[in-house]
Formats: structure tokens, C-alpha cells, sequence
């Protein structure tokens, strides 16, 4: 996973920051927050997949 999208992941999800605030600190748009988390939800659950029971 990208520096820049581990970095909004941690940001959004163990610091608890809204959209807007990881976007206003690092200077991108709220869009481009919203696509990284989605990204990182996406790269997690293939990793994870594996270790997951099949539904």
C-alpha cells in the first residue's frame, strides 16, 4: 500500500479524523481522501481474504 494511503488510513480510522480534516492537513480534496480510504478497504480485504471464513 502507498505511504500517502497508510498514512489517510491511520489518519481516518485509529485517530478518528473526519474527511475533511485528513484533506485540510495534507492539502488534497475531500474526494481524493474519500478514494484512498476506499483503496485501503479494498488492499486490506485482499490481504485479509485468506484468513477469512468463505461466506
Amino acid at each position: 500500500m502507498p505511504e500517502q494511503r497508510k498514512i489517510i488510513f491511520r489518519l481516518s480510522r485509529y485517530e478518528g479524523r473526519t474527511n475533511m480534516e485528513i484533506a485540510e492537513a495534507l492539502g488534497l480534496s475531500v474526494r481524493t481522501v474519500e478514494r484512498h480510504i476506499y483503496l485501503a478497504l479494498a488492499d486490506l480485504k485482499k490481504v485479509l481474504k485468506s484468513y477469512l471464513p468463505v461466506e
